[in-house]
């Protein structure tokens, strides 16, 4: 039985939903040391979130292999700016987790993008890469009005000046027709357990 009660918990821990938690050190500041530095100087006029709230800027849907998925973010332009400002806005999910943002895998590419003043919600639908490597890994999302945005500050010759960047980790979860199929095979494994161990004792 601990066999079965071992594959029951790794199954748990391997399928949790795909929104997990995020972690970076914004507000100006460094981002996921992990992945490269990625710092902002200044966030005053623009920033991820609802009003300079940290990691509330981004929800997601279920992140699977070959499917539709969809990420929703909030960006928000200062009053500095008048009525808005034309921005540049980038996310990244690291899907092959070789704990590097290549260039393929920039999920969103806002280049010179108007934003209004305020809080500017956006959401964008793409369909996972079918080589996504199944477990967590990261997404990082960077926002500026200084010009194109790259992962990381060696990238992008230097710190970027205004705005904000945020690290999320998410996870890349199977169909949940697999997960059923799981489910019915630990099941299985359960009761054959069962029905050996019976018998040993009879």
């Amino acid at each position: 039985m601990k066999s079965v009660k071992l594959l029951l918990c790794l199954g748990i821990l391997l399928f949790l939903p795909s929104q997990v938690f995020a972690l970076s050190a914004s507000l100006a500041d460094l981002s996921y040391a992990t992945y490269g530095a990625a710092s902002h100087y200044d966030q005053y006029n623009e920033w991820l979130g609802v009003s300079g709230a940290l990691y509330d800027a981004l929800t997601w849907s279920q992140f699977t292999p070959g499917a539709w998925a969809s990420i929703s973010l909030t960006a928000h332009v200062g009053e500095f700016w008048g009525t808005g400002d034309f921005e540049y806005l980038s996310l990244w999910v690291d899907w092959d987790q070789n704990r590097v943002f290549d260039a393929d895998e920039e999920v969103l590419d806002l280049d010179d993008y108007w934003f209004d003043y305020g809080d500017n919600p956006i959401t964008h639908n793409f369909v996972v890469p079918t080589d996504a490597v199944m477990g967590t890994s990261w997404m990082r999302a960077r926002l500026t009005f200084d010009g194109d945005l790259y992962p990381t500050d060696d990238l992008m010759g230097g710190m970027a000046y205004t705005g904000e960047v945020e690290d999320y980790a998410m996870n890349v979860v199977p169909e949940p027709g697999t997960l059923v199929l799981l489910g019915f095979g630990l099941l299985s494994l359960a009761g054959y357990q069962k029905s050996r161990f019976g018998k040993k004792r009879g």
